[in-house]
């Protein structure tokens, strides 16, 4: 296993590299992730890992990026499948050297554009947003 010391670029490294081994490595146990607890965070991202494998992907480049939305100003990373034009956005919020909450961002900046974004998989679909919702509005 690859040591990296910063984070960020830790996560970036086996996210890009789909290590889910990695992944659990990098995130620890009393966080919580988008909401969710990281066994079940991470299951998601396996569920993910496992589809793209299925479509013969098995590298997604990790390009800085920065919130525009809900974490504004946090930045994170698109990892981008330049065969397909897959991608996931990931805003990674770090506090004493440790990985806090990781968010699927939907308004995202790359810091440089790339032309081979076409479409975003979102690893913790809308459906199950909803359902952990408690206030509903409609």
């Amino acid at each position: 296993m690859k040591k990296i010391d910063d984070p960020k670029e830790a996560f970036a490294y086996y996210f890009s590299k789909l290590d889910i081994t990695g992944i659990d490595r990098v995130l620890k146990d009393n966080n919580n992730y988008d909401g969710e607890s990281k066994d079940f965070y991470v299951s998601l991202i396996r569920n993910e890992f496992e589809n793209f494998k299925k479509q013969n992907i098995h590298y997604l480049k990790p390009i800085k990026g920065i919130c525009k939305g809900c974490k504004n100003g946090c930045s994170g990373y698109v990892f981008i499948d330049e065969k397909s034009g897959f991608y996931v956005n990931m805003v990674i919020d770090v506090k004493n050297s440790e990985i806090v909450d990781l968010i699927e961002c939907l308004n995202f900046k790359l810091e440089v554009e790339n032309s081979f974004i076409k479409e975003q998989i979102i690893i913790k679909p809308f459906l199950e947003i909803i359902q952990n919702e408690e206030n509903i509005p409609f």
